[in-house]
């Protein structure tokens, strides 16, 4: 076990119970036997009615005096993880039950005053306690950050460790999951930081999270268990889990995420998720009624029993309940790059979901009222409903299809046919009546028409599926029930079964000749020799880029040329298209090649510049590399008329980190404060644009240009140019958008900006 240098942080796990007999210990083992041992373990059985979940608490509890147990009444994983987050943040007082110590046995607690959650009781081994004193002093720990762990999942034993020293100067810690298969025969779920392509490690803030995610165009996320939490800004936060739904992670996270200062992304495997059928988000296939929360099941009665529907019901409200709590949260932050940030792709994914709960013609929860406003974004944004499948699988032609399908493959199912039709039909026209009457109350939630869906494109199978012929074939039968209707049923479903038969017959597959084992060893043979090839392609590929570089850098000395001709002004006019510069600037641009000109360039395209302007001896370009073996190299060249600095400007001063992407001799790099030695990074200097920008002499220059990439950093720097006046310092100030979230975010600053009439703005893109 590796030995820890530093154990003052205290680190709070919250770990609901439901259920999991099975799988309990592994995770509790996980937990007791981490390598950083600092640990306040808060298990919260919600509920539990499997035999051994509580029991198997109980054991740990008695033996590991960090565990505090809380039993209480069941309401889902939200509620459990309150439970933990509320006991941390001292909302509960706890009243000792037992009044003596006995070894090898449990102290028992009540709850004093509030007790929304309905706790039962609250155990602690009496291994925590000196004295009988102690149990009227016992009250919750102080911690410095929390982390949660589903009780079916397990933790590598380093992850504590791992987390706590990068927690310095961060608000959370973002690791990778790895996905433990258990029942299961697939899944094509992978972890956020997969989705958003993280394979360093770095710090992020929260715009480079956000425009991560418009880049990417997620249209989710989640957080909870993928990380460790700063408790201090937690409780700042006031941020708890919307309780009684499910997929509350969602929500958690994103208010999480929007609200961070810095986040660490750590991409390391160092939580184990089992996917497994029975959980709650039960990834098979069959659905039963163990697979909605006990809290809810109350609501099976309203749907006729039927495990499905109800379980339906109980997502679609939890995304109402989830979209309407986001909607309030962004309102109240009143937060442009937010709304801008989250509306074009992620937003859109939580209403659409909202506003499928029109698809219901009960609704016992009474959310349907807040269909108004979502109704009313999704014009607003153009987003069209989503869920056509389900609806026409809740229509009555597929629904009585699906229920033959069903029933037909015994005599005794079968004679029960007639009586579940009839329910079906009479079901049928209690639900057009409730429709009708919703529809009167609320106009915003009637249904919409079919072609109005995003999924429309899936009809065309749908019609295929054999439910909806057989569904539709009765009630043409049962349309003309006194004139042999239901005789013509029975002829033309037979001829149905019949061509579904022969189109679904499977086809012969040739035996496999290979031995099963020698062909996956092939396989992954292979792979590896793919993933071998690739891999020497890259750095051939990345080693000739950075060859051709300097070879450019060595030309560009060679192919300086002087005094224009006629033939040089076309020249120039073709050079300045290649450079972008815009048609209603290049009058004005072309001054820099036959006057004294100084170009400051803060971009990391200062290269491709040089290259265009290196003929032209009364070019000075200032330009800024942070990389310092690239500053090296370049430096090493002794490129005329190039002044290299090996900082980078910014708001303030300041000493930063800086981390190349995609190999060391790359331009593109990431900065990020300097809290914790990131692998592969480097301490470099930031001074201030500003005061940069003041010293510079521009008086021996007849032309000056300033140019700047439009980022997160930049714009603030640009607002200051032009609140200070400096901006009358440069003939030009050139603002280079590179990609279309900056555009977005930024295009009305931008278009103020245009105000200034010697700024101006070039499209990379």
């Amino acid at each position: 076990m590796q030995k820890i240098i530093s154990i003052d942080k205290t680190v709070g796990v919250v770990i609901p119970i439901y259920n999991v007999e099975k799988y309990l210990r592994e995770c509790l083992d996980s937990v007791i036997n981490q390598t950083y041992t600092n640990l306040e373990i808060i298990l919260v059985n919600d509920g539990s009615t499997d035999e051994n979940s509580l029991n198997i608490a109980k054991e740990y509890t008695l033996k590991d005096k960090r565990i505090t147990l809380f039993d209480k009444k069941n309401g889902g994983q939200s509620t459990a993880r309150n439970v933990g987050i509320e006991y941390f943040s001292g909302e509960y007082k706890l009243k000792n039950k037992t009044q003596t110590i006995k070894e090898n046995s449990l102290i028992e607690f009540n709850i004093e005053g509030n007790n929304p959650y309905e706790i039962y009781t609250v155990y602690k081994s009496y291994k925590a306690f000196n004295d009988e004193k102690d149990l009227t002093k016992f009250t919750y720990p102080i911690i410095d950050y929390i982390i949660f762990l589903d009780s079916d999942d397990y933790w590598e034993l380093n992850c504590i460790e791992e987390c706590v020293p990068r927690m310095d100067g961060v608000d959370v810690v973002w690791f990778d999951v790895k996905t433990v298969l258990d029942g299961v025969n697939h899944c094509d779920w992978k972890s956020n930081i997969k989705w958003l392509n993280f394979s360093q490690e770095y710090i992020l803030d929260r715009n480079d999270w956000l425009k991560r995610m418009y880049d990417y165009k997620m249209r989710w996320f989640y957080f909870a268990w993928q990380g460790m939490v700063n408790f201090t800004f937690l409780k700042n936060i006031k941020l708890k889990f919307i309780n009684y739904i499910v997929q509350e992670d969602d929500y958690f996270g994103i208010l999480l995420f929007s609200q961070i200062k810095y986040c660490y992304i750590l991409p390391k495997e160092l939580y184990l998720y089992r996917i497994r059928p029975n959980s709650i988000m039960a990834y098979q296939t069959k659905i039963t009624a163990k697979n909605i929360p006990a809290f809810f099941k109350k609501n099976l009665e309203y749907f006729n029993n039927d495990a499905i529907l109800t379980r339906e019901y109980f997502h679609v409200t939890s995304h109402v309940q989830t979209c309407i709590a986001l909607l309030e949260f962004f309102k109240e932050q009143n937060d442009d790059i937010l709304n801008k940030s989250l509306f074009k792709y992620l937003l859109p994914t939580y209403i659409k979901n909202a506003y499928e709960i029109i698809h219901f013609s009960k609704d016992p929860l009474g959310l349907l009222p807040n269909i108004k406003i979502i109704k009313e974004l999704m014009e607003q944004y153009n987003i069209k409903p989503h869920g056509i499948e389900f609806r026409f699988k809740n229509e009555l032609h597929y629904a009585i299809g699906s229920t033959i399908l069903q029933n037909c493959k015994s005599f005794k199912k079968i004679c029960k046919l007639p009586r579940q039709i009839y329910k079906i039909l009479k079901q049928n026209k209690i639900n057009q009546k409730l429709f009708k009457a919703r529809v009167a109350e609320h106009p915003y939630a009637a249904l919409p028409e079919l072609y109005k869906y995003e999924d429309i494109a899936k009809i065309d199978r749908l019609k295929e599926h054999l439910s909806y012929k057989i569904g539709l074939t009765f009630l043409k039968g049962h349309k003309y029930r006194y004139f042999g209707g239901y005789l013509a049923f029975l002829f033309n479903s037979l001829k149905l079964f019949l061509n579904h038969h022969k189109k679904t017959e499977k086809k012969q597959v040739e035996p496999i000749k290979n031995d099963s084992f020698v062909a996956k060893l092939e396989q992954r043979l292979s792979h590896m020799h793919w993933e071998s090839t690739r891999t020497r392609e890259i750095l051939e590929q990345r080693l000739a880029n950075i060859n051709y570089e300097l070879y450019q850098l060595r030309l560009f000395e060679e192919q300086k040329y002087g005094k224009f001709n006629e033939n040089g002004i076309l020249n120039i006019n073709q050079l300045m298209d290649s450079m972008k510069i815009p048609v209603t600037m290049q009058n004005d641009f072309s001054k820099i090649f036959y006057k004294k000109s100084i170009i400051v360039d803060t971009t990391n395209d200062y290269l491709d510049l040089y290259n265009h302007l290196n003929k032209f001896d009364n070019i000075d370009i200032y330009a800024f590399e942070p990389n310092e073996a690239r500053f090296a190299l370049i430096q090493k060249e002794k490129l005329k008329n190039l002044k290299l600095f090996n900082f980078v400007l910014g708001k303030e001063e300041a000493i930063k980190r800086f981390l190349p992407i995609g190999g060391l001799l790359q331009k593109e790099y990431m900065l990020m404060p300097n809290f914790y030695n990131v692998p592969n990074s480097n301490l470099v200097n930031v001074n201030d644009a500003i005061q940069f920008l003041e010293e510079l002499k521009f008086s021996r220059y007849d032309v000056s240009i300033l140019r700047f990439e439009l980022n997160f950093q930049n714009i603030d720097i640009l607002e200051k140019i032009t609140q200070n006046n400096l901006y009358l310092q440069f003939s030009h100030i050139i603002i280079q958008v590179c990609d279309d979230y900056m555009r977005d975010l930024f295009l009305d600053k931008i278009k103020n900006m245009h105000n200034i009439s010697n700024v101006f703005v070039i499209m990379s893109k």
